[in-house]
This record gives structure tokens, sequence and C-alpha cells, in this order.
């Protein structure tokens, strides 16, 4: 990753943010586990332009839900640019909080995750959805994809997959990750491509299977429609998604679903559309969409 280049659009952004917009991106930097590895710069520059800010970089103290909810509306209120921003300084800050952190890879190739249940559960729904379709080596795009951890999985079980995500960086983990695999596995890796989902998912054809876990909270209200839109439109068969049930008052987390405000995106009239999974201790709420008609 261009550490050097993070810290020219961190600096280049942090004059543009508010006040409130400011102590939004700080306090989800420190509400993650732990920075992630050759971060240090990174976060001398990003601490920095805090502390000449008087914005607090440390854990912060419990805020009231009137303060939360500010910072919420902040951060749904950034441009893109500077979402894009914030997503690739998170991401090279937090790299080590993420589920997939904890794999192996085996001598002779491939990956070997550990995953928590709840993603377990996800990776049964797909494999379900592989035999209801019958093809046996389904295309998939997952979007959100974050460092590639579905994909690279769902690669090794006979699926062709791409990723995409809106931050540049995770593009570069992606491909490293992929050079990880068995040959076999490597073939089936079809790219990675970054960009918001409802402006470059139109240029990229259709897919058997579209996932996304965790990423339409994060998705900005002014185009969460047309960000479904397009997931849907890339869809040629199913669209399977995961949210987080709850509000874990994480100010990136710009809203919390239901399962049936969720299954509205997707036009339930026009598409078979089930909440698979209700919020719970061992999944987050999961929604399949089956375009009518499509098998």
């Amino acid at each position: 990753m261009d550490t050097r280049q993070m810290i020219a659009d961190w600096c280049e952004m942090w004059p543009r943010l508010n006040s409130i917009q400011r102590e939004a991106m700080i306090s989800c930097f420190a509400a993650a586990n732990s920075r992630g590895p050759d971060s240090g710069e990174l976060w001398g520059a990003v601490a920095a332009l805090a502390t000449a800010a008087n914005v607090r970089v440390t854990s912060p103290e419990p805020r009231t839900p009137e303060t939360f909810w500010a910072m919420r509306s902040a951060m749904d209120a950034l441009e893109p640019d500077d979402w894009r921003t914030f997503n690739n300084v998170a991401f090279a800050l937090h790299r080590g909080n993420v589920f997939d952190e904890q794999f192996e890879c085996p001598e002779g190739g491939g990956i070997v995750y550990t995953f928590v249940p709840r993603y377990l559960d996800f990776l049964s729904i797909l494999e379900a959805e592989r035999i209801h379709l019958g093809i046996e080596e389904p295309t998939m795009l997952d979007v959100g994809c974050w460092q590639g951890t579905l994909m690279l999985e769902m690669a090794q079980r006979r699926f062709h997959v791409t990723g995409t995500d809106i931050g540049e960086a995770l593009g570069e983990v992606v491909a490293e990750r992929t050079t990880w695999l068995k040959p076999e596995a490597q073939a089936r890796v079809h790219g990675f491509r970054a960009g918001w989902a409802h402006e470059v998912l139109p240029e990229m054809g259709q897919f058997d299977i579209v996932t996304s876990q965790e990423t339409l909270e994060h998705v900005p209200t002014a185009v969460l429609q047309e960000t479904c839109d397009a997931i849907l439109g890339a869809a040629r068969h199913t669209v399977l998604m995961t949210v987080p049930g709850w509000d874990d008052t994480w100010a990136a987390h710009l809203r919390v679903f239901t399962g049936e405000s969720l299954s509205a995106l997707f036009h339930p009239e026009e598409n078979e559309v089930e909440v698979l999974r209700a919020p719970g201790v061992m999944c987050y709420t999961t929604v399949r969409v089956r375009k009518k008609g499509a098998v």
C-alpha cells in the first residue's frame, strides 16, 4: 500500500471536514482493535492533525445518544472522495481487527481461514445456493470484498470470483493473497475493481451470485437505493447479503437494518426476497434475493 499517498490524501481532506466529522472519524479509528502492520507513519499523520484540532485520539469516553447520532449523520454527509480516503486509512490502520486475520498458508499453497460461526453459516448458504442453481462452478461477485476473504475462500471451493470495494488499497491485498492460492484456485480469481458499486457494477456484466457482507450499513443514504439496484442488476440469479442487526454505536455504520427494511430495497414485488436469518449471537441479518424466472 502507498502509505505516503494515504498521508497526502488524509492531509488534503482534513481541512474540509467539520468538527463533528473529524471527531467521528477519529472515534472510528480508536474504537477498532489494533493498528495494522507498518502503519506507524500513517497513524502519526492522523494523530498530528487530530491533536492540532483538539480532537481526542485515544479511545473515547461513552457519549450521549445525541452526540453519537450527530456523528453518524456527519459521516453520512461525507463527500464520496472523503469517504474513500477514510476507508483507505481505516483499512491500513486496522487490518488486524477483522475476522479473517486468523489463517494459515500450508506448504504447497492455499489459505486455511479460521472462520467465526456467522461466516461459516454464510458459507453454508452459498453452498446451498450453488446446489439450488445446479451450477458446478458459478461466477460470483463480492461487493465490499474488503481484503478478499470470502472471494478467495470461494475460489478454493470452485467458484469463479471477482471483488469490488471503494478503497484502492484493498486491491493490492487481494492481489497479494491471490498468489498464495494453489494454481487451480488462482485461475478462478478474476480480479478486483475499486470504486463505488453504483458506478462500477453496471460496467462489469452479470454474475450467477452477487454477495455483500456487512457493507450496506456503510453506504451513504444518498446512493443506497442506487447501490442496491446496481447489485441486483449485476446478479444473473441470486443476491446474498448480511448486515448487522443491532446498533453497535460505531459512527461508520450509518444505519441499522431490519430484515424488512433491507428486503424492501430489492423490490420484493418483482423478486423472491427472503430473510434467511434474523440477527442473533450466531449470525447477522441475512437476506436472499432470487430474481424471478432466472432459474
